[in-house]
């Protein structure tokens, strides 16, 4: 697990922003581009029927954004998302890159009668994420804005239009990432990722592991993706028998290591992540002797 973390999170400038964004206590400013997000647009007379029955959220409440997720037939999870509902273009699900094509497939395997029209999307937005509050005229006037539903200080998410994003003026992108821009395409994921990360909020692919976490492990029931009273989906007895028996024996939890001078060289050297963490193992890595604390979201 530390590999993959390593893998995906590790950069020159996450861990020295972490551990800005600790002491500062305040959200980055500006537009931060999030280039590893995919779109899928699912559009018709029957959309919310189709996705009633495939997604853990009540999309009968939807109205502007939402957190749900698509688990298997053992309650698994296998993709989150963010849904929102657009005018133009039906229901925009905005997921991992790396699970845009699975998930498209997914959708048309159970697409059967049902009169609705799913494509990529991707190519057509960029997703933006806004941490703070900015003026009107701050926003490229053909976006799409819709809050993140999974928690406040997530802010806002922005859908700009590729050839409008293109020309985006960089003033209005996030001043942290000046200089990291010039030699990480991704840096905008990376700082998000540490922002993310902070509030102990998991995410699919990066943090899931598909086909394999149980949607309460993932804090997807804190984080508002399920409905408990829609009735049936996908997966949704493994789910609901979890939840009304109590039996959550994990947890993702966001912890924080600082380490010392005598191990790293430096004396102010942080690392910001997350793990999946049963009860007992959470409270002994709060009182081991590293500075290290554990949260639930």
């Amino acid at each position: 697990y530390q590999r993959r973390v390593h893998g995906d999170y590790t950069h020159p400038n996450v861990p020295m922003l972490s551990s800005q964004l600790l002491r500062v206590g305040a959200p980055p400013q500006g537009f931060i581009p999030i280039l590893n997000r995919g779109l899928i647009s699912v559009q018709g007379p029957d959309v919310v029927k189709f996705l009633q029955g495939l997604s853990s959220n009540d999309v009968r409440t939807l109205t502007s954004s939402m957190y749900t997720g698509f688990f298997n037939r053992q309650g698994r999870v296998l993709y989150d998302c963010i849904a929102y509902m657009t005018a133009a273009h039906g229901v925009l699900l905005d997921v991992h890159s790396a699970c845009a094509g699975p998930l498209l497939e997914h959708l048309r395997s159970f697409k059967l009668r049902a009169k609705v029209e799913i494509r990529d999307f991707t190519s057509s937005f960029k997703v933006f994420s806004l941490l703070h509050s900015v003026s009107a005229a701050s926003i490229p006037p053909d976006a799409l804005v819709f809050a993140d539903p999974r928690l406040p200080a997530l802010g806002q998410r922005v859908l700009v239009p590729a050839g409008t994003a293109d020309s985006l003026d960089s003033s209005l992108l996030c001043s942290a990432l000046a200089h990291a821009a010039n030699r990480h395409a991704d840096a905008g994921n990376r700082l998000h990722a540490a922002w993310r990360i902070l509030h102990g909020i998991p995410e699919g692919v990066l943090d899931f592991r598909p086909e394999k976490s149980l949607p309460l492990e993932c804090n997807m029931d804190l984080l508002g993706a399920i409905s408990f009273s829609k009735g049936c989906y996908m997966g949704q007895e493994l789910t609901s028998r979890t939840h009304y028996t109590g039996q959550v024996r994990k947890r993702v939890v966001p912890f924080y290591v600082e380490e010392s001078s005598s191990s790293s060289g430096s004396s102010n050297n942080h690392n910001i992540s997350t793990s999946s963490s049963s009860s007992s193992s959470s409270s002994s890595s709060s009182s081991s002797s590293s500075s290290s604390s554990s949260s639930s979201s």
